[in-house]
């Protein structure tokens, strides 16, 4: 599987299929294909999850403002901020399926990152994907 678990937010689930097998190579003299797509997978995480740690940080402020009496302006510049954020998330989820579509050199494997890109909206909207059947 591919090990998608950033926080809370995501789940790795059973039916996203095997992409990489662990003893997959990219090419002679190459790393594992698995080995690599878990380097991928951390730098995401890591990256993420500094991202999610400034999104949390100005809902602090934020909502702190409701006490506060925060002027409108103010509350106004966390919001456009937060969108910011939120909208440079996306932005590294995508890279982050291109890097593993990059990885993906051997015909099941693409037909398995064909079959990943049919779930990836249910993945990031806390929908559980439909179960596929054998």
């Amino acid at each position: 599987a591919f090990g998608f678990c950033e926080r809370q937010m995501l789940r790795p689930h059973a039916d996203h299929g095997t992409v990489f097998g662990h003893g997959e190579t990219l090419g002679a003299g190459k790393a594992t294909a698995f080995g690599a797509q878990t380097v991928v997978a951390r730098a995401h995480r890591n990256e993420i999850h500094r991202t999610q740690d400034r999104i949390i940080e100005l809902k602090e402020y934020l909502y702190s403002g409701l006490v506060a009496n925060n002027s409108p302006e103010f509350r106004d510049s966390l919001i456009r901020e937060i969108g910011n954020i939120q909208q440079s998330i996306e932005i590294i989820h995508y890279k982050h399926f291109q890097d593993i579509q990059s990885l993906c050199i051997k015909a099941h494997q693409k037909e398995e990152f064909k079959k990943l890109t049919e779930d990836i909206a249910r993945l990031f909207s806390h929908q559980k994907p439909k179960r596929r059947r054998p």
